[in-house]
């Protein structure tokens, strides 16, 4: 039987120790670690979703003011008659090319109908954006104009992002059912998440997935 010396006995003591700092030094290095991405991710939904409820607010403050200051249907097509071919949800904005209908048009070339001139709502001369969430190519800020939805604006990314996904979540959870909905439908539009966002609607029963239940 050997028997250790106590010389040794510190020495297995002092390995021992060092051994339980280390484990407990790569506990705490990988809960810093977590926690930072945990953070860093926060912040990147924080502010995503903050960049969302602020083009929210900008776009349906343009479209409000073009269908309050210019209430009256408009000729939009030229052809010496007012009807449901001008525009179907007269007098909100039309798309860039003054049609409706259609896959819908980028939200930033939309046009105020009644408007003299029928100038765009979100450029200026000198084609200045004033709706930030697309400055990233990765989204898409569509307004659809029709018979069936009414106008609504559609904002789409073209890949997936957890971020994305909460942040849409988040806005949605923050505007009635009526007004506002988040949707992942493999549609070709929609196939990475979507917000959907009502200035005016038509339908009880959208077809652009919204809730139901709604004027």
């Amino acid at each position: 039987m050997m028997i250790r010396t106590r010389k040794e006995q510190q020495r297995g003591s002092v390995f021992a120790y060092i051994l339980g700092a280390i484990m407990v030094l790569g506990a705490l290095v990988v809960a810093v670690s977590s926690g930072a991405r945990k953070n860093a991710l926060t912040v990147q939904i924080d502010s995503l979703t903050t960049t969302l409820k602020a083009d929210i607010t900008l776009a349906e403050g343009a479209v409000q003011d073009c269908a309050l200051q210019y209430p009256a249907a408009a000729d939009v097509d030229g052809d010496g008659d007012i009807d449901a071919t001008d525009n179907p949800n007269p007098p909100f904005p039309v798309y860039g090319n003054l049609s409706t209908g259609g896959t819908g048009d980028d939200l930033e070339d939309v046009r105020c109908p009644g408007a003299p001139g029928a100038p765009p709502l979100f450029k200026t001369t000198a084609g200045v954006r004033t709706i930030r969430i697309t400055e990233d190519a990765d989204y898409t800020a569509t307004y659809i104009n029709n018979s069936t939805e009414g106008a609504v604006l559609r904002v789409s990314r073209g890949r997936a992002s957890p971020v994305w996904t909460e942040a849409i979540s988040r806005v949605d959870s923050d505007l009635s059912a009526c007004k506002a909905t988040a949707e992942t439908i493999a549609d070709g539009n929609c196939d990475y998440g979507c917000l959907y966002f009502w200035f005016m609607r038509r339908t009880a029963t959208s077809p652009a997935h919204g809730e139901g239940g709604c004027p």
